[in-house]
């Protein structure tokens, strides 16, 4: 069966300062890893594996249309972008791990690299809190949300799962 993309990696070159010249390839990992870690978290088995079937299948239509485009994609683009810059100066070849240095560029300190990473992270957990709350208030339109049972994935309602409140 052919991957789900909730968003092509264009889109976040687009959304983004990432360089238009960037392969695409390079994202695609990173788009599905956030898809498994943190999507299909909020959304939960059965509704991750009903708009994946609709994207693959091209049929991705009404609720579930607005619902990639104005919460999900928002979200893909900045959790992506968190994971993909750590790696993004990087290539795995056959003779090990090479780093990037182009003639007349001056490659970023890893402290800026994190600062970059960690924006973008606050962003993607924004975006996300707007995906549960509109799951959550909608939850109507998407039975999807709610029908997980035995070992599949639950949503996860938690929209601060990373502060701690004292």
């Amino acid at each position: 069966m052919a991957k789900a993309l909730f968003i092509k990696p264009e889109d976040i070159i687009k959304s983004t300062f990432l360089d238009g010249s960037l392969d695409r390839d390079k994202l695609t990992q990173f788009i599905y890893l956030s898809q498994l870690k943190d999507v299909r978290g909020y959304l939960g088995q059965d509704l991750y594996d009903k708009m994946a079937a609709d994207i693959v299948a091209g049929s991705l239509a009404g609720v579930y249309l607005a619902l990639n485009t104005d919460y999900i994609q928002p979200f893909l683009t900045h959790s992506t972008m968190s994971m993909f810059l750590p790696f993004a100066g990087f290539t795995l070849g056959n003779g090990g791990v090479f780093k990037h240095s182009g003639s007349s560029e001056q490659i970023a300190e890893q402290s800026e690299v994190d600062a970059l990473s960690e924006q973008h992270r606050i962003h993607s957990e924004y975006f996300g809190k707007l995906l549960v709350n509109h799951l959550c208030e909608n939850d109507n339109d998407f039975p999807e949300y709610s029908t997980n049972e035995g070992d599949e994935i639950d949503p996860n309602k938690d929209i601060n799962p990373t502060n701690w409140v004292l």
